[in-house]
């Protein structure tokens, strides 16, 4: 249970891994909108797009309006650039506007005047009516170029909204939708099952005057369909009004452009789509298509309206192509935002679509998105909890890196061969997890260097504490087995002198004591296990393992000698009790870890091998020495220290004998004389082995004369009096002494 509870990195990027899925089940509007801009940008990173030649845009620019007079024009210029259009070859002709209002008022005016006025001839009256109702209008005009081009497509304009045409009665409004039936798409077959989420429905329509309508190829609308954000990337494919289905503009003049007079719009439980042309159009679930923007304005070529009606373009300029009529000059175009631009005129938006149509270059989001997208939340959940978890922050931010790098290059990739892939919520992700598991493990990485500062800093160096903190993983907490060097020392008869001092003093006396050899073990990166009165239990080797830990302990051990030595000279000079130090060494495998109960808990050390080492400590009183190592420990320090065998003896509880020596000085840096005495003893302890008593004692005598107060001589020397007096008694030794000291207290 606990380690179900227990958070993990690992458990974080799963329950991410989750949150991903969710995300992307429930699809909120804020990451519909992040991932629309990220569209947009791919756009930029794939560059412009040369479109293909069927489409040429007819700008009623600026020089068209300085030629031609301001915009609107009368119906007449319209009629001229209909002709021209078709005199230069242009196969369809399509206007990206509505001609709902007549532009005649002059001849009625004029009817209606000549009826009111008195007038003495009848006769002149009504000849001067005749003419004036032979002259055609300008709508009429337009209208006669329209019907002999044979090539017009007209738009037309839905109202969303009833309040918008409130001043039209219902006749009316139902009298314009029955106008415009005959450009209804010619079949709408939509599957009950189909994935189609709703068509919209228009209540009203903008149509064209019956003069013009009538005359031309047909009409379509050119509604467009910003998203969110207000750019326009899709444009509605089918709309409902008056019970009808209803094609846009580019599909009615793609239907003529083809010569293919039938327009049919499908959806089924997979997809939905229109086809103009005998080409199929792609639909999403809104019935709406995904334009697949070329470039900024002016990607089509475009041709002023001006040099068109003068007569001052090539026919090869327009022969058999589309002309797209529409404004492109400043202050008169209808202004749409795009990925590319804020201000694109709606034209080439319409060319645009025309020519994806046309050239095939559509730009899809597959059926299998939206699961390509579930599956790379799970394997990227997944595997950047997996990696990042066991990396350190620089190994995980060039991982989380690369991991978006690959993906966005891969999506842009897929982008530039028409597919619309899910971007953000698998870059979302990936920074998701990376993003919580640093942190965690930030936090985590806090928490653990408090807790190792907190734990250790009491008893180890600062530079080892350093260490741990920037390399946890050499830490190992809870108990292990790791061979290492126990430490333990005692104050000599510090009973006695406590005995002489007041708790103040004694205290004083003690601190400065025990922060002297502390701050030398802590110089030879020793941890400091406990303080016992005026004793220090220390070992080396752990938490850091380092090879060389029986070397550190036992030149750690000298050099708190020396500084003892010199302590005893200034507490000598101040009147104050000289305190000396015994010092018990033994490496070996010990358990090393956290112990204690769950209120309280220290870093310590247990087993057989630190248990010898307590007892080494004692037996120092024996031989009179101030530090005493095992034969564990020699093996180890034997080319660092100079040491002298002292014994074989048998601690109380075992049965196996240890080798013990005392440690005298660094290699190399033993006095002549201690270097002779050392020689000697080593020749008087086998000579002690052997049971030659005689010879041992002149041994230990000459070793005496050069040191006397060398105690393991003096003590040898009494054991080999003592045996040699017990064997000439005739109470020898038994015959299988082995030459060990059996200890017979602790």
């Amino acid at each position: 249970m606990k380690n179900l509870i227990e958070i993990t990195p690992f458990k974080i990027g799963l329950a991410l891994t989750l949150f991903g899925v969710f995300l992307v089940f429930s699809d909120p509007e804020f990451l519909k909108i992040l991932e629309l801009k990220l569209l947009d940008q791919r756009w930029f990173n794939r560059g412009e797009i040369k479109p293909g030649p069927e489409v040429v845009i007819v700008g009623i620019d600026e020089k068209s309006q300085d030629v031609l007079g301001r915009w609107p024009w009368p119906r007449s210029v319209l009629g001229k650039l209909v002709d021209k259009l078709t005199e230069a070859g242009a196969a369809t002709v399509g206007f990206d506007m509505v001609f709902s209002e007549t532009g005649d008022a002059a001849r009625k005016q004029a009817v209606e005047y000549l009826e009111q006025a008195s007038v003495d001839d009848p006769a002149q009256k009504k000849k001067i009516m005749d003419s004036i109702a032979d002259v055609k209008t300008n709508d009429e005009i337009f209208a006669e170029s329209i019907q002999n081009a044979e090539n017009v497509v007209l738009g037309v304009f839905f109202h969303n909204r009833l309040e918008d045409v409130v001043h039209l009665s219902g006749d009316k409004i139902r009298d314009q939708l029955e106008q415009i039936a005959p450009s209804a798409y010619s079949s709408v077959e939509i599957d009950e099952k189909s994935a189609l989420r709703k068509i919209p429905s228009k209540p009203a329509v903008e149509n064209n005057l019956p003069l013009f309508a009538d005359d031309a190829y047909g009409w379509g609308f050119f509604n467009t369909r910003p998203d969110k954000d207000g750019v326009n990337r899709h444009y509605s494919l089918i709309f409902k009004a008056g019970g009808r289905y209803y094609p846009p503009l580019f599909l009615k003049m793609i239907a003529h452009y083809t010569m293919e007079d039938e327009i049919k719009f499908y959806a089924d439980e997979l997809s939905a789509y229109a086809e103009a042309g005998g080409i199929r159009v792609p639909a999403d679930h809104d019935g709406n298509f995904l334009i697949n923007y070329y470039g900024g304005p002016k990607i089509f070529p475009h041709i002023s309206a001006a040099d068109v009606i003068q007569g001052r373009i090539s026919k090869e300029t327009l022969e058999g192509r589309i002309a797209l009529v529409g404004a492109t000059g400043m202050g008169i175009f209808d202004q749409r935002s795009t990925p590319f631009e804020q201000v694109y005129p709606g034209v080439e938006i319409i060319a645009t679509i025309i020519d994806n149509i046309l050239q095939n270059n559509f730009l899809r989001e597959p059926e299998w998105s939206k699961t390509l997208t579930y599956i790379l939340i799970l394997v990227v959940g997944v595997g950047m909890a997996l990696v990042i978890s066991k990396s350190n922050a620089v190994t995980g931010f060039l991982f989380t890196l690369l991991a978006a790098t690959v993906y966005y290059y891969a999506n842009q990739q897929l982008f530039n061969r028409g597919y619309w892939v899910n971007l953000v919520y698998p870059i979302l992700q990936i920074t998701m997890v990376y993003i919580s598991i640093t942190i965690f493990n930030y936090l985590a990485e806090t928490r653990q260097k408090k807790f190792i500062n907190n734990a250790f800093g009491q008893y180890l160096s600062p530079d080892v504490v350093k260490r741990l903190i920037d390399n946890p993983d050499r830490l190992e907490l809870g108990g292990e087995q790791k061979r290492i060097t126990a430490f333990f020392s005692d104050v000599a008869a510090f009973s006695t002198i406590s005995e002489q001092l007041s708790p103040t003093q004694l205290v004083d006396l003690l601190n400065e004591y025990l922060s002297a050899m502390t701050e030398i073990a802590l110089k030879y990166e020793g941890t400091i296990d406990k303080y016992e009165g005026d004793a220090i239990i220390a070992f080396f080797g752990a938490p850091l393992n380092y090879p060389d830990h029986a070397s550190r302990a036992c030149l750690a051990s000298l050099e708190m000698q020396a500084k003892l030595a010199q302590m005893r000279e200034e507490w000598k000079a101040q009147g104050r009790p000289e305190l000396t130090a015994r010092i018990g060494l033994n490496t070996g495998a010990a358990i090393v870890g956290n112990m204690g109960s769950t209120f309280r808990m220290d870093y310590t050390m247990m087993g057989d091998s630190v248990n010898l080492a307590s007892r080494l400590e004692g037996v120092n009183k024996v031989y009179g020495t101030d530090v005493m190592i095992s034969q564990f420990t020699y093996e180890e320090v034997k080319d660092v220290v100079e040491a002298r065998e002292l014994d074989k003896i048998r601690v109380m509880g075992k049965r196996e004998p240890v080798a013990i020596f005392e440690v005298l000085a660094p290699k190399g840096e033993l006095s002549s004389g201690m270097e002779e005495a050392v020689v000697q003893f080593k020749k008087g302890l086998a000579l002690y082995r052997e049971q030659n008593w005689a010879v041992a004692i002149e041994t230990f005598r000459k070793i005496l004369k050069l040191r006397p107060h060398d105690v393991p001589s003096q003590t040898f020397l009494k054991r080999c009096e003592d045996f040699k007096t017990a064997s000439d008694d005739g109470n020898g030794l038994p015959k299988d002494w082995d030459g060990v000291y059996q200890m017979t207290s602790k």
